[in-house]
């Protein structure tokens, strides 16, 4: 997709085209970091590495600080036996404080136990829910989807659209992410979104965006 922006100049109203940079899967796939943070071996973590892609495991939470930079692209959670000395919730503890500090972080949450109610809210705070029975797969399809929208410009500028409930905003939005300045949108999300957490949210997302463009020139 191509947005347009118009600038004023001597009067005379100039249309100026810009295209976001598109990265290429290969490319996504090179650039993206996979993270599982599991206390029993992931079955499928070999299988990854041969498809290409970057991925580790962690057997605990052993560098916290890592998730609170952003340092993976999406993160394969499970719920149980990971998390215990910085959470008495485990998984979800971990899940709940990622939401906190890095709210756009692709997260896939998983468990080997039933879906019980004491999970559900751990479920719906994750971009996909998975079985832990589930085929490699299954696994690779829900990686490739969201490493797909972690690398698209378009995928932030409809998601922060859609979070402030109004599509009158995409053009401040587009303009923010070319400029590479979220000031440009901040000062209107304090006007128009009380919630800090959706701010919090909404800008999260932004930075995401504005990291993507800087990994080309805009067009």
């Amino acid at each position: 997709m191509t947005y347009y922006f118009v600038h004023q100049y001597n009067k005379t109203m100039l249309w100026r085209r810009y295209s976001w940079p598109q990265l290429g899967w290969e490319e996504i796939k090179k650039r993206g970091r996979l993270l599982v943070i599991d206390d029993a071996e992931f079955a499928y973590i070999e299988l990854f590495r041969r498809d290409g892609y970057t991925i580790e495991q962690w057997h605990d939470v052993t560098d916290l600080e890592k998730l609170e930079k952003g340092g993976f692209d999406v993160i394969m959670l499970d719920i149980r036996g990971v998390g215990s000395e910085i959470s008495k919730d485990e998984g979800f503890g971990v899940l709940k404080h990622i939401r906190k500090v890095r709210p756009a972080q692709f997260v896939i949450a998983y468990s080997a136990s039933d879906y019980d109610l004491t999970q559900l809210d751990f479920f719906r705070l994750a971009d996909a829910v998975m079985p832990k029975s589930a085929d490699y797969v299954d696994f690779k399809r829900e990686v490739d989807r969201l490493l797909q929208q972690r690398f698209s410009v378009e995928y932030y500028v409809d998601r922060i659209t859609k979070e402030i409930g109004s599509p009158s905003c995409k053009r401040i939005i587009c303009k923010a992410i070319r400029k590479g300045n979220p000031h440009i949108l901040s000062d209107k999300l304090n006007r128009l979104i009380e919630d800090p957490d959706v701010r919090s949210l909404i800008l999260d997302l932004l930075q995401m965006a504005i990291s993507i463009v800087s990994l080309a020139y805009v067009k």
